[in-house]
């Protein structure tokens, strides 16, 4: 499996991830930063904390990551 360039992330991509399965991490899977993800993903979204605030925040790290790659 390949993985697209860090320029083919979305946000649109992303908040659907978010929405959908973001509790779980998934939207940080999304975004390859890995360590994140897990963490998301034991502790439901940093105890649904974590994942509110990505909701702010997501369009921002989304840039950094198009445009600074990491």
């Amino acid at each position: 499996m390949r993985l697209a360039p860090v320029q083919d992330v979305k946000v649109g991509v992303a908040y659907a991830w978010w929405i959908t399965l973001g509790l779980l991490g998934a939207h940080w899977f999304y975004l390859r930063r890995p360590g994140r993800a897990v963490l998301y993903l034991f502790t439901m979204g940093v105890f649904t904390l974590g994942w509110f605030i990505d909701g702010f925040t997501l369009a921002g790290h989304v840039r950094r990551i198009r445009y600074r790659g990491f």
